[in-house]
């Protein structure tokens, strides 16, 4: 088992603020793009889990905790991890480590729940699915 999956990006002029920072949420954009990045190593996309699967992964909760500041141009690695599988919903982790300055910027966790195309409410989550996604659950203490 892998437990994560880890990507870096680089912090663009157009993500900071009048500080020179990162706004807090663009964060929420950088744990998308690293979701994306995730599903595409195991050869899946948002529109495909949708044909495929016939369901939609809508966020329910988000949850940041800011603990560094990041500025352009610094380089970040972005960690996500599935922490909760349930039947239907999981729980993604989430780790902002500023490589530049070599601290933990951000720790932050999404909650996403399976729903119906069709009838727009929760379902379960398929077999296939949940085996593709458990390659990147975090490991059980």
């Amino acid at each position: 088992m892998v437990a994560s999956f880890k990507d870096r990006i680089w912090v663009a002029w157009a993500d900071t603020d009048a500080a020179g920072i990162v706004h807090f949420s663009n964060y929420l954009r950088y744990f998308e793009r690293i979701e994306e990045a995730m599903f595409r190593e195991l050869g899946l996309t948002f529109p495909l889990i949708a044909l495929r699967y016939g369901i939609f992964l809508p966020r329910v909760e988000s949850r940041s905790k800011y603990l560094a500041p990041c500025r352009q141009g610094d380089e970040l690695e972005i960690e996500i991890a599935f922490s909760q599988i349930r039947e239907r919903s999981y729980e993604e982790e989430f780790t902002v480590r500023n490589v530049t300055t070599g601290k933990t910027a951000v720790e932050g966790s999404v909650v996403t729940v399976a729903t119906s195309k069709e009838i727009e409410h929760a379902v379960k989550l398929p077999d296939e699915f949940l085996s593709l996604i458990k390659k990147f659950e975090k490991a059980k203490h």
